[in-house]
């Protein structure tokens, strides 16, 4: 059965869209289910015909939908995250992709049985990893130290690195114009590539930065403006040298996500939104290209050729590019087992594969089925090991602690309740005397204005899940937890009800401020009288809290906070959920004075 090109265009979106929100509910890899669903709607049902419906614009409206990702990864690659490890990554995107393609080509000669111009081109393809894999990962597991930043700049900066790589792979061995000076074609193109990446990416970061901070666009065209400053710097790179433009994007993101001049905050939201439709997209369309003879001619040998891919050749790579660094054996270890390939090889060897066979060339309907082999079985294989790996090298983190926003007198016995109870605190507040007052009793505390930016870069969140903001300023509660939903998820973020009695309208809409603590059963009004007639924070057992509610009078029972789990899981109560389940848990509440 197939679809009209509309139909399908809009079964493109829903099956991409539902493989990942499948792929989030069953903690795994999005891209497993995102291949297997696009082989599914192509290959098996027919359902999907990509060349049908996109016709001679498919390619590049891959090539730019790969060059938004790009950008967008390298919004997220700040110079703060190294702390040291910049050698290692430098490394590891110079030295790896060399030694990475030469080993890599040479098991695809003899293990995957490629002939030896195939094999070359292949080698300089999978030296990328992926950031469409890693990010996602690394937001999964959260490993400890220095081997998180590694990844991801490896992952991002790597990719058109090696998409470069490749083409000029193919452009030096398949092409006959450079047959007898493969040498001079190599040293231009790469000067070229440095050349006019480096110039049209900082004419386009400055470009916007010189818009945004004077306010010459409004609001609503900041993210339209930014994505046609991507596309035309793209378009301009990759006039000077082919397949520069995704090099110059990412340097482009890069500046823009190391400037201070004006906050990026809303380009980061959109892009990172467009980056999911984009790549669901990608996946489901690709994958939909595959025949089904061409993925299972040679399984066993793309097997095995994956196989050595993992075992052998990432972590000899690793092995040279951290020799002597900073890094420590485990987190070494970790990197030399953690390199999924994503949506930068399925793509390029797509691309790659029909001008082959445009060509002429003998064998190039190889190409892509050994590319999607190493982006499944690698995707698959770390995707799963990726956390008990960092577990077992005490890399992992457990997030499970609560950062406050507020360190004042009732805040801080909050503080202490629950570090008494195992749970992980971090007090943040702008006033120097009650982050004293917080460290005098022996608790984490941080002077900083939470409201900037750039001064919230510099907290250290590892072993966060959970924001509670208390401040007596509903404004300033609001504003944080809109800041920190990004990073910590909407379910995570949690404030004091504007209104202590709940008779109060909510003055902001619900989709901008946290989730509410206590229900509406106690503002910070409230709470502070509470506790200026005796009131206190304390952790019961379920048998404690009914006994206390027994004894107490009926205008005033006492509030329930949250409940600390035996594994220290923190849930609180709130006007959206409440608490339902208390059993075997502490409950920490605000027990009023006795009688």
């Amino acid at each position: 059965m197939m679809f009209s090109p509309l139909s399908q265009i809009g079964l493109i979106i829903v099956i991409g869209t539902i493989a990942q929100w499948l792929a989030w509910r069953l903690k795994q890899p999005s891209i497993l289910l995102l291949i297997g669903a696009g082989i599914a709607a192509g290959p098996i049902f027919h359902i999907l015909n990509p060349e049908r419906v996109f016709g001679a614009v498919l390619f590049p409206a891959v090539t730019a939908a790969v060059a938004v990702i790009m950008f967008e990864g390298g919004l997220g690659l700040r110079f703060s995250e190294l702390e040291g490890a910049g050698a290692a990554v430098a490394r590891l995107v110079t030295i790896g992709p060399l030694v990475g393609w030469l080993l890599t080509a040479v098991a695809a000669r003899y293990v995957a049985g490629m002939p030896l111009p195939l094999a070359i081109l292949t080698g300089a393809l999978l030296v990328v990893t992926g950031p469409t894999v890693i990010i996602p990962l690394l937001e999964q597991v959260r490993p400890r130290g220095p081997a998180a930043a590694v990844l991801r700049w490896e992952g991002i900066v790597i990719d058109p690195v090696g998409a470069l790589l490749a083409l000029l792979v193919f452009e030096g061995v398949f092409s006959e114009s450079h047959a007898h000076s493969p040498t001079i074609f190599l040293v231009r193109s790469i000067s070229r590539t440095a050349f006019s990446g480096v110039v049209f990416a900082t004419a386009g970061g400055l470009f916007a930065v010189l818009l945004f901070k004077r306010n010459l666009v409004p609001d609503h065209l900041v993210n339209p403006i930014t994505l046609a400053l991507v596309a035309g710097v793209y378009v301009a790179a990759d006039s000077v040298q082919p397949e520069s433009g995704l090099f110059a994007v990412t340097i482009m993101g890069m500046i823009l996500a190391n400037q201070n001049w004006v906050n990026v905050r809303s380009i980061v939201e959109f892009k990172e939104t467009l980056r999911t439709l984009l790549i669901g997209a990608l996946f489901i369309v690709l994958s939909a290209r595959l025949q089904m003879d061409e993925i299972t001619t040679n399984v066993l040998r793309e097997v095995l050729f994956t196989l050595v891919l993992i075992v052998i050749i990432r972590p000899v790579v690793v092995y040279i590019a951290t020799l002597r660094s900073s890094l420590t054996r485990n987190e070494r270890l970790y990197l030399a087992l953690v390199a999924p390939r994503g949506i930068v090889a399925a793509s390029v060897s797509s691309v790659l594969a029909i001008r082959l066979e445009q060509a002429g060339q003998p064998h190039a309907e190889m190409l892509v089925p050994v590319v999607f082999a190493v982006v499944l079985g690698t995707v698959l294989v770390y995707g799963l090991a990726a956390a008990p790996l960092a577990k077992w090298l005490g890399l992992n983190t457990v997030r499970q602690g609560v950062l406050i926003l507020g360190a004042h007198r009732w805040a801080r016995q909050l503080a202490e309740v629950l570090v008494q109870n195992g749970v992980q605190v971090l007090l943040v507040d702008s006033n120097p005397l009650n982050i004293s007052q917080a460290r005098l009793a022996g608790l984490t505390a941080i002077t900083m204005n939470f409201l900037s930016h750039q001064e919230r870069q510099r907290l250290d969140l590892q072993g966060i899940a959970h924001l509670i903001c208390l401040t007596p300023n509903d404004e300033v509660n609001t504003l944080a937890c809109l800041h920190m939903k990004e990073l910590l998820d909407r379910h995570h973020v949690y404030q004091l009800h504007p209104d202590g009695d709940g008779a109060g309208t909510h003055v902001v809409t619900s989709h901008l401020h946290g989730l509410y603590l206590f229900g509406s059963k106690a503002g910070f009004r409230e709470i502070e009288e509470a506790i200026g007639k005796g009131a206190r924070f304390e952790a019961l057992s379920p048998v404690e809290v009914a006994h206390d509610q027994a004894e107490r009078p009926a205008h005033w029972k006492g509030v329930v906070f949250c409940t600390i789990g035996p594994d220290k899981d923190v849930r609180f109560n709130t006007e959206e959920s409440g608490i339902h389940d208390v059993a075997g848990n502490v409950i920490v509440t605000l027990t009023p004075a006795p009688n």
